[in-house]
């Protein structure tokens, strides 16, 4: 019989391997007196024995289960330990349901090099988020779906404050320079966008919707944005009919005035 200590971190307390040796000695020897020549040993003698097995048999199961544990250093040790005691925790609590908005659309780049590596594919695919909460918030484990299939997840413990714009784009694009004050965050998977429109969902890491919307069809390298700028509730219009350009990803110039 192992003990829980054993099965973690291979440490092996010398009072489990004493009653466990006993036992297997008891049951290899005494078992075969008892059961395959009955007729060798008394009643008396035969109850004794079996009290004596049942004593070591519990002394076992007990051993197991009250073993001190492993030491502060196995414990480090062991790697699952090691990597739960030094991941990062953000200082802020998750984004709520209606604290984001999917403010801007970038689903057919065409000319656009948004990451600046020489090249405009779907690499240069992106979102604007606006972050509309009171206080600060965070976006890790917040999830993208696209017409009901996952585009991948946020892993950014950062703590957003009020107002902030965080770009998302998909896990190949290069670093993005942005206005002061903005994020870009990649998200695990390519994001993939559709041409022809789609409807997207941030799932947060509880499984609640953050932020919504749905988006016509993309114009080739033209982004879509709310109108009015940062309006949950506006539908998508061609940046080029808000002030000229092909998108505004990361700049709060157009954004209202807060009061």
């Amino acid at each position: 019989m192992l003990c829980a200590a054993e099965v973690s971190v291979n440490v092996r307390p010398p009072c489990c391997l004493l009653y466990r040796h006993l036992g297997c000695l008891l049951y290899r020897h005494l078992g075969c007196l008892l059961f395959r020549h009955p007729g060798r040993l008394r009643f008396r003698q035969q109850a004794r024995w079996l009290s004596i097995i049942s004593l070591v048999v519990l002394a076992t199961g007990a051993c197991s289960v009250l073993a001190d544990g492993p030491s502060f250093e196995d414990w480090r040790a062991d790697g699952r330990a090691l990597q739960a005691e030094t991941t990062p925790k953000p200082n802020c609590l998750p984004v709520r349901t209606g604290e984001i908005v999917i403010n801007e659309v970038l689903a057919k780049p065409a000319g656009i090099d948004l990451d600046g590596d020489g090249l405009s594919n779907n690499r240069d695919e992106a979102l604007e988020l606006l972050f509309v909460g009171t206080f600060a918030g965070h976006l890790d484990g917040t999830r993208l779906v696209l017409d009901g299939k996952n585009r991948g997840s946020i892993t950014d413990i950062t703590c957003l404050h009020p107002n902030q714009l965080v770009v998302v784009t998909g896990s190949t694009a290069q670093a993005l320079v942005l206005p002061a004050g903005s994020r870009h965050v990649r998200l695990t998977k390519p994001l993939n966008l559709r041409d022809d429109g789609g409807h997207l969902q941030l799932i947060g890491a509880l499984g609640t919707v953050l932020g919504q919307a749905h988006y016509p069809a993309a114009q080739p390298g033209q982004s879509q944005v709310r109108q009015p700028d940062g309006d949950a509730f506006g539908g998508f219009v061609s940046h080029l009919h808000t002030g000229g350009g092909s998108h505004s990803l990361g700049s709060v110039s157009m954004l209202p005035a807060v009061h």
